[in-house]
């Protein structure tokens, strides 16, 4: 049984084959295609370049501005920065004559995933607490002590044997501690916290944060996210104001609009 091949599908079938052996290649209409490492098949209209320089800190992004970018600010496209997401930035021109852009630069933030929303043993909790949350200098000047502090406290004194007597009035929970060789205290465990998470690019201050923090019978406990993602918005205007700041200081101008 033979099979007939529909016409319109020829020109597909022969990018296909053309791309057994290619990662890019100029089809016999004269349109640019590069094929990607999961072997799909992507036109390129007038491309200027065909894949982004990837990076991982806004100081890089910087050097590349000031070496490279800057050159093609002035000869051949005109360069915009993007903030994308708290931990993803990119460099991206104009809109082709295909309604196109060329992306230049990628950048990704090096960040550790959190365990939001996971209970978490009392030894995982106290190293979460200490490796990844910024010490709050603001809060230890106005209260003397940090909320990251006061969490670190209650869990790494908690008595596993009063942990399920806790009392839990549905916004905070009482608990008992170690105060002291042989003492025992209550506390109650301030919510929501304000905390500093390591979420997004060295280089900018880390927006802080609402917190519930809970606990349960076995000495677990967690921080869930309360503040609706607003920490997002800030990390986006921060990035945004680094390199504006960082661009005038620079050329005594912006050269490359900031887009957040």
């Amino acid at each position: 049984m033979s099979l007939e091949i529909n016409s319109e599908l020829q020109p597909a079938i022969d990018l296909i084959r053309q791309a057994e052996d290619k990662k890019h290649f100029i089809a016999q209409n004269g349109q640019e295609y590069v094929v990607d490492g999961d072997g799909d098949i992507h036109l390129l209209t007038n491309p200027l370049v065909r894949e982004p320089l990837v990076l991982n800190q806004l100081t890089g992004l910087l050097d590349w501005i000031n070496h490279e970018g800057i050159k093609i600010q002035t000869k051949k496209d005109f360069l915009m920065v993007q903030v994308v997401s708290p931990t993803k930035v990119r460099v991206i021109g104009m809109v082709n004559n295909q309604g196109r852009r060329s992306v230049y630069v990628d950048v990704h933030a090096v960040v550790d995933d959190i365990p939001f929303g996971r209970f978490l043993d009392q030894e995982d909790m106290v190293i979460l607490l200490q490796s990844q949350f910024v010490h709050d200098e603001e809060q230890q000047t106005e209260k003397g002590i940090d909320d990251r502090d006061i969490l670190l406290q209650v869990v790494s004194n908690l008595r596993s044997d009063e942990v399920q007597q806790q009392t839990d009035d549905g916004v905070s929970q009482t608990v008992q501690i170690n105060s002291g060789v042989a003492s025992v205290s209550t506390v109650k465990v301030p919510n929501p916290v304000t905390l500093i998470p390591y979420r997004t690019f060295q280089e900018i201050e880390q927006p802080a944060s609402k917190f519930i923090f809970r606990m349960h019978e076995g000495m677990t406990s967690a921080l869930f996210e309360a503040d609706n993602s607003q920490w997002k918005v800030e990390a986006k205007q921060r990035i945004k104001a680094f390199l504006n700041e960082e661009q005038q200081k620079e050329f005594g101008e912006i050269k490359f609009p900031v887009i957040a």
